[in-house]
């Protein structure tokens, strides 16, 4: 069951505590924008219990009565209340929560970040529930996502575009180039790198 709904308005504001979430296959309704794979973060209430945190100290948008949520594999479809959503991979810890626990406190736990597959809304005390793995597995480490990611291109892609399509933060860019020199060259020759300040004005935002 859903327990506590929030709205995360602009990066890095206080979350706003609602009673629905209006969403589409572009995410949540004023939501700030977000990578694809990255548009709902669902955290089970018995890691805020395990943590002794409050609901919203860890940045989720859902919090819901469900235990093993982190156990389910990527590629798990959710259904909460009318949304169906593609469990994508696990939240990584980041600056933002560290101060609320130790990473490896919130490795695995931070929550299950999702795509939705269809538009509506999502309540307080929505019924949850698991409908197997219905999609493919997505990668959890950033570099294995990177390469999943390429590996399904035939077109070229800025190298921002494949970090933000991927949900790895920007600060790996720099790592980047170390990556592709890992990879298979048919791979690696499908990025591009723009100067660094068109990129800058070009990045979308992806939390």
């Amino acid at each position: 069951m859903v327990k506590t709904l929030f709205l995360k308005q602009t990066k890095g504001s206080a979350l706003c505590p609602v009673e629905s979430l209006r969403f589409s296959r572009a995410g949540i309704d004023g939501n700030e924008p977000c990578s694809p794979l990255r548009q709902i973060l669902i955290l089970p209430r018995s890691t805020l219990d395990d943590l002794a945190l409050q609901p919203g100290q860890l940045r989720e948008n859902v919090v819901l009565e469900h235990p093993g949520l982190h156990e389910l594999e990527s590629g798990t479809e959710l259904m909460i209340g009318a949304a169906r959503i593609r469990l994508t991979f696990h939240c990584e810890p980041c600056g933002r929560v560290v101060d609320k626990a130790r990473a490896s406190a919130l490795m695995h736990k931070r929550g299950y970040l999702g795509q939705f597959l269809n538009d509506g809304t999502i309540r307080l005390g929505d019924s949850v529930e698991s409908l197997g793995v219905l999609h493919e597995p997505i990668p959890y480490a950033s570099k294995d996502r990177i390469r999943w990611s390429l590996e399904r291109r035939s077109e070229p892609i800025t190298a921002a575009t494949l970090l933000f399509e991927c949900g790895v933060p920007v600060g790996y860019a720099r790592a980047l180039p170390r990556y592709l020199a890992t990879f298979p060259l048919s791979l690696a020759e499908l990025v591009r790198f723009e100067c660094r300040s068109k990129a800058r004005e070009t990045q979308p935002q992806m939390f």
